[in-house]
């Protein structure tokens, strides 16, 4: 009798200690909290080192039409440019400000439009001369 007792006794205190027991409450989900970022728009680097195609139109009453070579080199924070049309030899010195190139070319400031796609534009002489550099592939 003693061992149904001692056998019984285990099995009621477990029965009596589940049945007392507070029911778990389910887990609630937490949610992060998101804070807001502000997202600035990088601007991209523009290098104009390389080489170019020089296309130009004078602003003269003929509007005489040109074409040569121009090396970019980069110096310090500034450019270097060397422009070559037939014999003649042009060097000029520029900074660059947003997707604006001011270039002095012999003591003068033209001021230059770089645009997307690599090309740099000029208009000048009230509009009647343009100068186009185009990026020459490698």
């Amino acid at each position: 009798m003693k061992i149904k007792i001692l056998t019984i006794v285990p099995i009621f205190m477990f029965v009596i200690a589940c049945s007392s027991a507070k029911p778990v409450e389910p887990v609630k989900e937490v949610k992060p909290e998101v804070t807001p970022v502000e997202v600035v728009p990088v601007k991209p680097v523009i290098n104009l080192e390389g080489e170019y195609k020089v296309e130009g139109k004078g602003a003269g009453a003929r509007g005489a039409k040109y074409e040569g070579t121009l090396t970019v080199t980069k110096d310090g924070e500034n450019y270097k440019f060397e422009m070559k049309m037939r014999a003649r030899k042009i060097t000029g010195k520029g900074t660059l400000a947003d997707k604006t190139l001011t270039i002095n070319w012999n003591k003068k400031d033209y001021v230059y439009e770089v645009q997307d796609d690599g090309r740099i534009l000029s208009k000048w002489g009230e509009g009647k001369g343009e100068e186009n550099y185009i990026p020459v592939k490698k």
